[in-house]
């Protein structure tokens, strides 16, 4: 069950640094700011394949793209 939760892209967008705490990476996802492998994905339920955790980054067209914008989580900058 543990790694099921971990799969989740919501968990992983966490994981990886692009926000702060994992409500904010849901956040992120549902107003469209994250790609999966250039695909804009909007369900933080979807479970990501490990293949797929180096294909994850900010919608280029997000304003979260920039690496200046005051809402990116600190390891980003």
């Amino acid at each position: 069950m543990t790694d099921l939760l971990e799969r989740r892209l919501q968990t992983v967008v966490y994981r990886q640094g692009f926000a702060s705490s994992t409500q904010q990476a849901r956040q992120f996802i549902v107003h469209g700011h994250i790609t999966v492998d250039g695909a804009r994905v909007t369900r933080p339920s979807v479970k990501v394949d490990v293949d797929d955790e180096g294909a994850i980054a900010f919608d280029e067209n997000s304003p979260l793209a920039d690496d200046l914008h005051p809402e990116r989580a600190e390891s980003q900058e």
